[in-house]
């Protein structure tokens, strides 16, 4: 099962989750952890559906002792108290995309954004860089 736990990222990941969620609070913002760590069961079902491009990703790392150890996190957007997945909604009204807001703020810590791919585009994930 996948977790949504801010403990399961790695220790580098950790204080960068807690200064982007923060980032995303003051931007006005309200979002929900869809996922921090997944086993690599999950992630190879994700990659046969077609939904991950990767049987082994940045979800999945553990660490020395096999403790979760994410190197990336998943998150949805609460758009009038409910999970919105539409990527080009603009609830705030300023003429840019909510995730590509929350993903602004992500890449402005150094963190890859999904929503820049080219291939498999995925708004709501955020990683460090070489995950």
């Amino acid at each position: 099962m996948s977790s949504r736990d801010p403990n399961d990222l790695c220790p580098e990941l950790r204080p960068i989750y807690f200064q982007w969620l923060a980032g995303v609070k003051a931007a006005g913002h309200f979002i929900v952890e869809i996922c921090t760590w997944r086993s690599l069961d999950e992630q190879a079902k994700l990659a046969k559906s077609g939904a991950s491009g990767r049987i082994h990703g940045p979800h999945n790392y553990v660490d020395a002792q096999g403790h979760p150890a994410s190197k990336a996190f998943d998150f949805a957007l609460i758009i009038n108290g409910k999970l919105s997945w539409d990527t080009h909604i603009d609830a705030d009204h300023d003429r840019r995309p909510d995730y590509e807001e929350c993903g602004k703020i992500g890449e402005d810590l150094g963190l890859v954004w999904g929503g820049r791919w080219k291939s498999l585009v995925d708004c709501d994930h955020l990683q460090l860089k070489g995950a």
